[in-house]
């Protein structure tokens, strides 16, 4: 068309003016091409500095994300399979109730899909060296972060302790590749069946609380003050002052030879609040720092995630300073400094002391990044 135009002027001037136009067209062009080329450089190298910055120090690492409702978290099994494939780590998506013969033989007696799950993970456990359990609400939202700052090879499961309930988190622990991992799975799915003698459980999370204290060899007697606590809770508040027992128990626990008969001493380690891998989204509004690595309870799959479904690649989404997505009608999540981030962790501290008294001690710091160890 536009040579065209040019054919049809017929002055001198008329044709200066064209060329013109065309060179204007050419260079606009050139600018456009040579930026995408660098948009796409830039993204190849944090592609491959992604890729090469966790190196296998402890051999394989699975992901393992156990989902009723694949349509649902689509956006963020996505974003895991971005992740795990960026760092060389398998990824591990499995159905209730449409598991393969093996996990069907083990687990299928079990009806509860929060404990179905740890039985199935427990299955899954010898196809790698460490399995990283993650809810399918979950999301990496830093790619340059490693499973294995987290991997320590003289524990065989790590936990974290949740920051607002200072319950031992039951949607996410690593795990190793060895029988005593495996049978701490296999001992806590399999007590399902304690929901019946119990008012207020939070399902699998509660159990979990003495499923800890048994397996670092806590006393039989400290373990029947917090059962009692937990079978006679009527209500949150009767449920958190179990929880308080139990973290107060974990906190006073120094293993003896009696105590730690039948037990390994270093079989079970808890991160302390905010010095794991994976928080909860809200507690921040939705914003999160450089020091983050996974993000817990995005329920709304938006266009944000749906991204990671719809690329045909993942490289060009590893440079996550850019994300930006809602969390309701007048909420959005993007990523801030640390000292604001630390302002708003201080908020939510004070907003939970009072809700949870009991497991909110003195002389706890749940802005802390220090690790935990117990047992």
């Amino acid at each position: 068309l536009l040579l065209t135009m040019i054919g049809r002027l017929r002055s001198a001037q008329g044709r200066r003016w064209a060329w013109l136009l065309v060179a204007v067209v050419v260079d606009l062009l050139h600018s456009v091409l040579v930026e995408k080329r660098r948009e796409a450089a830039v993204a190849r190298h944090h592609w491959q500095r992604s890729r090469n910055a966790c190196e296998p120090l402890y051999g394989r690492i699975g992901i393992f994300i156990y989902v009723d409702q694949l349509e649902r978290y689509e956006g963020t099994i996505a974003c895991w399979k971005c992740y795990a494939d960026s760092h060389g780590y398998e990824q591990f998506v499995v159905k209730p109730f449409a598991e393969d013969q093996r996990c069907q033989r083990r687990c299928g007696h079990i009806v509860s899909v929060f404990f179905r799950r740890h039985c199935v993970a427990a299955v899954y456990l010898d196809r790698v060296d460490w399995l990283l359990f993650v809810d399918a609400d979950s999301f990496p939202v830093n790619f340059h972060r490693c499973v294995e700052e987290f991997v320590d090879p003289d524990y065989q499961i790590i936990h974290y302790e949740r920051f607002f309930s200072g319950e031992v988190a039951a949607g996410s622990y690593l795990v190793r590749n060895t029988d005593q991992s495996r049978d701490y799975l296999l001992d806590w799915a399999e007590q399902s069946f304690v929901l019946n003698q119990i008012h207020i459980h939070n399902m699998d999370n509660g159990v979990l609380q003495l499923h800890v204290l048994r397996a670092v060899g806590v006393a039989h007697d400290r373990l029947a003050v917090c059962w009692d606590k937990f079978r006679n809770a009527s209500s949150l508040v009767g449920y958190f002052a179990f929880v308080g027992c139990t973290k107060k128990s974990l906190r006073e626990h120094r293993p003896t030879a009696a105590t730690t008969a039948g037990h390994s001493r270093r079989s079970v380690k808890v991160l302390a609040p905010l010095g794991g891998w994976l928080r909860d989204v809200w507690l921040t509004g939705g914003r999160w720092t450089d020091r983050d690595f996974v993000l817990h309870d995005l329920k709304r799959q938006n266009a944000f995630l749906k991204r990671f479904v719809s690329e045909p690649s993942c490289p060009s989404s590893v440079d996550t300073s850019g994300w930006l997505w809602s969390l309701g009608p007048t909420k959005l999540g993007y990523k801030v400094s640390v000292e604001t981030a630390s302002r708003l962790f201080s908020k939510a501290e004070r907003r939970s002391a009072r809700y949870h008294p009991d497991v909110f001690f003195p002389d706890s710091s749940s802005s802390s990044t220090v690790v935990s160890h117990y047992g």
